[in-house]
């Protein structure tokens, strides 16, 4: 991932886009297609950010690497759809594209409509994963995601919309929680594509 590039400026900003340049540059030598764009941990805001994005599609290009941009619903920064298709206005670049994540869809105010409304084009990467049965949305963190189909999200909407879209591309299962982490590796592996495939094919 790429940081601090919407939070810095001056010789910080410099330094955090040669930090993303080097990360590019590794990025693109190990064959990876995208780099994520990650924005401010506690800023408020994100009417800035378009102009950072800006500066590291260009550095992705140069490098081989396309820099997504990455909305997180636990940030005070960019958290959601809407206001991320507003940063990718205001960049005016037509290869700005996003990584959306069904958990932080689902975790801000963020609905189907607005992932239906968003181009296919702007949509270059799906994180899947399912929220804790017992918590409301909006009161979640990254560590209350639990395995695909153990959760409250409506994944069969999202993944219904993303097919109507013609969407063809990655679809990665991101899990930040402890217990899932604490067992074996390959069978939690195994349960994943087992569970993404009852989705994906239904």
């Amino acid at each position: 991932a790429l940081r601090n590039w919407g939070e810095t400026s001056g010789r910080e900003y410099q330094l955090a886009l040669e930090e993303a340049r080097r990360r590019m540059d590794l990025s693109a030598r190990l064959g990876a297609e995208f780099i994520v764009c990650t924005p401010p941990l506690e800023q408020l805001g994100f009417d800035a950010l378009h102009q950072g994005y800006r500066d590291l599609l260009q550095i992705g290009r140069e490098a081989g690497t396309k820099a997504l941009l990455e909305y997180i619903s636990v940030f005070p920064s960019l958290n959601n759809l809407p206001d991320a298709v507003t940063v990718l206005d205001r960049c005016g670049d037509a290869e700005g594209a996003l990584v959306i994540d069904a958990f932080h869809n689902w975790n801000s105010k963020t609905s189907l409509e607005d992932l239906r409304a968003l181009p296919l084009e702007r949509l270059a990467h799906y994180h899947i994963d399912d929220a804790d049965p017992d918590k409301p949305a909006l009161s979640q963190l990254d560590s209350d995601r639990v395995m695909v189909g153990d959760g409250q999200i409506d994944l069969h909407s999202e993944i219904a919309i993303l097919k109507e879209k013609g969407y063809a591309g990655w679809v990665s299962l991101e899990l930040f929680n402890a217990e899932l982490w604490a067992q074996d590796p390959l069978e939690v592996a195994k349960l994943g594509m087992e569970r993404l495939h009852e989705l994906l094919d239904a």
